[in-house]
C-alpha cells in the first residue's frame, strides 16, 4: 500500500471518528447551547449546567483531544481551553494532560507502524534541530511544551530517534503539561473573569517561545556557516 493511499485512509478513518464523537458531545451540551443561543439562561445558571455533566463527556473531550492532538494541523487548543470551562483548572489540567499525552503517543504508534510523513520530514530544521542535541530528550521535551512547534514533527523526531517508549511517555507527560494548564486556567477564566495566574502563564509562556526561536536562529545561522 502506497503512502498516499495510507493517508487517505487514515484522514478518512480520522474524519469519521471525529464526526461521530461531535456528534455526541452535541447532543451532550446541546441544552445549554440552546439556551445560549436564545438568552434564556444566566453566565452563573450557564457554569453550573455546563460543569453538572457526566463521566461520558469527559471521556469524549479526552478522546477528542487525543485525536486532534494524533493529526497534524487540527486546532486542539480549542477543544483543551473548553475542557478548562467545562471543568475548571484542576480537572481540566488532569484531563488535558491525559488527552495530549495520549494523542501523542498515538501518533508515535501510527509513525512508527506505518511511516506515512514524506521523507523531507527528515530535513526540517525542527527535525535536525532536536536530533543533533547533545541530550535529545530534554529537546524533545522543550520542544513539546513550544505550540509553534508541529507535534507531528516533534513525535516524528522521536520515532526517528528510536527512544525507549517507557522514557518517552515521561517526556511526553512533562511537556505536554504546561500547556495543557495554560489551556484549562485559560478555559476557567472565561467564566471567572481576570485571573492573574492564566496572565503570569502566558506572558511566561510568550517569553519562552520568544527566547528558543533566537536561541534556534542563532543555531541555524552556525550550523549555515560551517
Amino acid at each position: 500500500m502506497s503512502k498516499k493511499t495510507v493517508k487517505i485512509c487514515l484522514f478518512a478513518c480520522g474524519v469519521m471518528v471525529l464526526t461521530f464523537i461531535g456528534y455526541q458531545l452535541f447532543n451532550q451540551y446541546k441544552p445549554e447551547l440552546v439556551q445560549l443561543a436564545h438568552h434564556q439562561i444566566s453566565k452563573q445558571a450557564l457554569l453550573h449546567s455546563v460543569r453538572e455533566h457526566n463521566l461520558q463527556a469527559a471521556v469524549l473531550l479526552v478522546i477528542l483531544t487525543a485525536l486532534m492532538s494524533a493529526f497534524p494541523g487540527l486546532p486542539t487548543s480549542v477543544i483543551c481551553v473548553f475542557i478548562g470551562l467545562c471543568y475548571g483548572s484542576f480537572v481540566g489540567s488532569v484531563l488535558n494532560i491525559i488527552g495530549n499525552t495520549a494523542g501523542n503517543l498515538l501518533a508515535l504508534t501510527l509513525l512508527n507502524k506505518l511511516e506515512f510523513l514524506d521523507e523531507k520530514t527528515r530535513e526540517n530544521h525542527w527535525v535536525k534541530a532536536i536530533s543533533r542535541m547533545r541530550h535529545p530528550r530534554l529537546g524533545l521535551m522543550v520542544a513539546y511544551m513550544i505550540p509553534i512547534i508541529p507535534s507531528f514533527l516533534v513525535n516524528f523526531t522521536a520515532n526517528k530517534l528510536r527512544i525507549k517508549i517507557s522514557h518517552l511517555c515521561l517526556v511526553m507527560f512533562l511537556g505536554v503539561m504546561p500547556s495543557s494548564i495554560l489551556y484549562a486556567l485559560s478555559g476557567n477564566s472565561l467564566f471567572n473573569g481576570f485571573n492573574k495566574r492564566a496572565v503570569i502563564l502566558w506572558a511566561c509562556v510568550i517569553s519562552f517561545i520568544v527566547l528558543i526561536y533566537f536561541i534556534h536562529k542563532d543555531t541555524r545561522k552556525k550550523l549555515a556557516a560551517e
